[in-house]
């Protein structure tokens, strides 16, 4: 969740890595469509200083939702192929620097493994170029 991001913030940004939050938007029926979340109900975790924007500089809302949806439509189908109840649980897609995709996942992310598979690829000298 976009809250959990929160406390790893720094390792996101030390890792060149940024959020990029889609919402599916199921509508009725069986279609869907992309949509841009609110930031709106994110709190600052206690002991935590500056300003709640201060504190999400790793996430950047998406631009161009018609390309957005575009790319995605492809990956949902897959996700759904992979796993029935995807849209329920959560996809997390990880695109690469490069522009492919690297993993997909379901369920809430868990950010500080995120951080720590870039961090880990880094210390052992490996291509952190396109993670």
């Amino acid at each position: 969740s976009l809250q959990t991001s929160i406390s790893q913030s720094l390792g996101i940004i030390q890792n060149d890595l940024i959020i990029v939050p889609l919402v599916i938007d199921r509508g009725n029926g069986s279609d869907y469509t992309l949509i841009a979340p609110t930031l709106e109900g994110l709190v600052l975790p206690e002991g935590y200083n500056g300003t709640l924007e201060d504190n999400l500089v790793h996430i950047g809302l998406p631009v161009g939702l018609a390309g957005w949806n575009n790319v995605f439509r492809k990956e949902i189908s897959t996700a759904l192929a992979q796993e029935p109840q995807a849209l329920e649980k959560g996809i997390t897609i990880i695109i690469k620097k490069n522009g492919k995709v690297g993993t997909r996942r379901f369920g809430v992310p868990l950010w500080e493994s995120l951080v720590g598979d870039v961090a880990m690829r880094s210390e052992l000298g490996l291509d952190i170029r396109n993670v």
